[in-house]
């Protein structure tokens, strides 16, 4: 593995038209895969709330980080995804 390879952080913001800011920090170099999880216990998601930012770093209860292939990029896991980003954005 390349040096420049370990030192991929990807770092998503997404605001929306009446303030909300949220996304997610990854530190992981993101693959399109139609099945398999990346990531580590070191990804979190984050919001603001009431111009506040809060922190959402993972439970330990699953592996599930981040899902990414070539239609979207979700990030957290379990029941639903905490992050969601497709085409429709």
């Amino acid at each position: 593995m390349d040096w420049f390879q370990m030192l991929v952080i990807t770092f998503q913001v997404v605001g929306d038209r009446i303030g909300a800011v949220f996304g997610s920090l990854v530190e992981v170099p993101l693959r399109p895969s139609n099945k398999k999880y990346q990531g580590t216990n070191s990804t979190f998601v984050f919001t603001n709330i009431s111009s506040h930012p809060v922190i959402y770093r993972p439970t330990g209860l699953n592996r599930y980080f981040t899902l990414c292939n070539i239609e979207f990029l979700a990030i957290g896991g379990g029941s639903h995804f905490a992050v969601y980003l497709d085409g429709d954005l």
